[in-house]
């Protein structure tokens, strides 16, 4: 199956960009969404999904998805 050529060839460089995201999330007070990170990437958020398909990119976009997943079910039991 053809498709776009990747944005992020290697697992190194998508890790970079993830982590930068958390960094302007931190830096600037902002929570971290799936929706934030695919705007941040210049992805749309079925990109990131498909590479989680990826096994090359399995481990860094799962534990960028697990970490927006904890932020967000953290914040419902510690807000309001």
């Amino acid at each position: 199956m053809a498709g776009r050529p990747l944005k992020f060839k290697k697992e190194a460089e998508l890790k970079e960009a993830i982590d930068k995201y958390f960094q302007y999330c931190a830096e600037n007070k902002k929570p971290e969404t799936i929706a934030g990170l695919a705007y941040h990437l210049g992805v749309e958020r079925q990109t990131i999904y498909n590479y989680e398909k990826r096994d090359d990119f399995f481990d860094t976009v799962k534990s960028a998805r697990d970490r927006i997943l904890a932020g967000l079910e953290e914040a419902l039991f510690t807000e309001g």
